[in-house]
């Protein structure tokens, strides 16, 4: 009975510790390259919380603000620069959180169909005009 209380409270120790806060290196601060105030609040970010430089992504994504952005834009502007980011030599493997400051759009416009579906409403629509 005694070992089995030990193993129990052994287990949930380890969970604990393995579901413990984030730490300073695993985040990475996306700015919009294109507002000033956008890295500020960035650089104000690390130096409060003692995260790297390095986990800066400043990205140019523009001076007007807007919350949304096109799913293609998302694509180029956001996704891919991020990807590249994660899987640098000196980052890789280490980010469990991605923190978004002002300036850096928050939604992302929808999808548009797929080109075998995108095909399929073609057919459709010239069925439908004949």
């Amino acid at each position: 009975m005694m070992v089995r209380t030990g193993t129990v409270i052994l287990l949930a120790l380890v969970y604990c510790g393995l579901a413990s806060a984030l730490e300073p290196n695993e985040i990475l601060i996306i700015a919009n390259k294109d507002r000033t105030e956008s890295g500020r609040i960035a650089r104000y970010y690390c130096s409060k919380r003692g995260v790297p430089d390095k986990n800066i992504l400043a990205l140019p994504l523009g001076t007007n603000l807007n919350d949304a952005i096109s799913r293609d834009n998302y694509e180029k502007q956001l996704a891919e620069p991020i990807r590249k980011r994660l899987l640098a030599p000196d980052l890789l493997g280490t980010i469990r959180c991605l923190l978004t400051t002002y300036g850096v759009p928050i939604k992302v416009g929808g999808q548009g169909p797929l080109r075998n579906q995108q095909d399929k409403l073609m057919e459709l629509k010239r069925l439908v005009e004949q």
